[in-house]
């Protein structure tokens, strides 16, 4: 339990830090478009499944990794998306789990 605790915090804070530094909201300014920015969107679509994939490598438990992480990640990464990606973001996430089910 601890070892997937750690592995999925860092986990998030790893997607929050690409997601503030890596500059892939940036390119144009918010008032020239209106669409929102798909490789922000795939990167923290990508960066929420590597916590299970570490944990389920390291012989911890995926699901508890995945549920720190989605914690760990709407805490800290969901803020530095851009506004526009924030506003699709989480009914992307609810589609997924709609078709998943």
């Amino acid at each position: 339990f601890v070892g997937s605790l750690a592995v999925d915090v860092a986990g998030g804070v790893v997607t929050a830090l690409v997601l503030k530094f890596g500059r892939l909201g940036s390119g144009s300014s918010e008032e020239e478009h209106f669409f929102f920015n798909v490789p922000e969107l795939g990167v923290a679509l990508a960066m929420a499944y590597v916590p299970f994939l570490a944990a389920e490598a390291l012989g911890l438990s995926g699901i508890v990794a995945v549920m720190f992480a989605g914690i760990t990640q709407r805490r800290y990464a969901h803020y530095n998306l851009t506004d526009v990606t924030r506003q699709v973001f989480l009914p992307t996430i609810e589609l997924f789990a709609t078709l998943c089910e």
